[in-house]
This record gives C-alpha cells, sequence and structure tokens, in this order.
C-alpha cells in the first residue's frame, strides 16, 4: 500500500489536474466555434502546406461554404483531443479515489494509446484533407484538390500510442502479479 502522505499528494494532484482538464474540455470547442464564427485564426495554425501550395486562414474562411467545411475540419482535428481530456479525466478520477494501480486504469492508458493512433493514422489526414478541401473549393474545375496525407508529427502519435501501450501491459501484468501474490498465504 501507498504511503499515506504520498497517497495525499496524489489525491490533491489530481483534484487540481481535473480542473485543469475541464476547464480545456471547456476551452477548445469554444475557441474552435469563435474562430470560425469570428473570423480570427486564434491560436491555431494560419498557414497550411499541402502538395499544391500554400494557403491561409483567411483562404478558408473566404466563403460560408468554406467557413463550414474548415469548421468541420477542426471538429474533426480536435475529436481526439476532447476524447483524450474525458480519459484523463477519468484516469485522475481514479487516482483522486485512492486507485492507482488498478485494470480500470491500465484500460484507460490503452484507451489513450488508441486515441494517440486513430489521431495519427485516421483523424489528422482526414481533418487534413477538408481542410485543403475548404480552401481549394472555390479554386477554378481543376484546380480544387483533396488529398489525404501523413506527417511527421503522425509519427510521434503513433510512437506516443506504443509507449502508452506498454505502460497499459506493464500495468495490467503488475495487477496480475498482485492478485498473486494476495492468493498466496
Amino acid at each position: 500500500m501507498l504511503n499515506k502522505k504520498i497517497m495525499n499528494k496524489i489525491k490533491k494532484f489530481s483534484t487540481s489536474f481535473i480542473l485543469v482538464q475541464q476547464s480545456f474540455l471547456v476551452a477548445i470547442p469554444t475557441l474552435v466555434l469563435i474562430r470560425w464564427l469570428c473570423g480570427i485564426p486564434l491560436f491555431f495554425e494560419d498557414v497550411v502546406v499541402y502538395g499544391g501550395g500554400v494557403f491561409s486562414f483567411s483562404d478558408i474562411y473566404s466563403g460560408w461554404g468554406s467557413a463550414i467545411l474548415g469548421f468541420l475540419s477542426d471538429v474533426v482535428a480536435f475529436a481526439p483531443a476532447v476524447f483524450g481530456l474525458i480519459t484523463l479525466i477519468r484516469l485522475f478520477k481514479s487516482y483522486e479515489k485512492g486507485e492507482v494501480f488498478s485494470v480500470q486504469n491500465a484500460m484507460l492508458y490503452n484507451k489513450l494509446a488508441w486515441l494517440f493512433y486513430c489521431d495519427a493514422l485516421i483523424v489528422k489526414p482526414i481533418s487534413n484533407a477538408i481542410l485543403v478541401l475548404a480552401a481549394t473549393m472555390f479554386n477554378p474545375v481543376g484546380q480544387r484538390v483533396l488529398q489525404l496525407s501523413y506527417r511527421v508529427p503522425s509519427a510521434v502519435s503513433v510512437m506516443g500510442g506504443i509507449i502508452l501501450i506498454f505502460i497499459s501491459w506493464v500495468m495490467l501484468e503488475g495487477e496480475k502479479l498482485r492478485e498473486e501474490q494476495s492468493l498466496v498465504v
């Protein structure tokens, strides 16, 4: 069993961390909505590079059709972050209850790992494709672009997923060992 002093620190930190994550959970969708309703780039990427060239936020925000597609691109892009925040909140609520090493926590780490994979291999390419289409949809015929691409940040997300899969596996094996030891008299 963890030392009570250490456990109290974990609980206190978890409570604070949950509040921060909950604020992000509100801030991200709000900022995305403000970005597309007001036409303000905010802190998001203002220039996007694709195979056929470069375009900026103002290229996308030039018409409502492209702005709606741009908004859809951001919703798709930030969905894994929102689901990741929800998963982290669940994980830290478990820590707050004093449950540090548990099967449930290992499964939450596993879920986070799959979010990394989905973000890198599915979500980011689709989001970028929608964004490129939004920027080029009013171009003349033959100059509109729909392109799927994978970039270095995708590789970083895949590596993060691999690390989290390993952490969840170690936690599951540790829980099995703990169960075995509790049966030994």
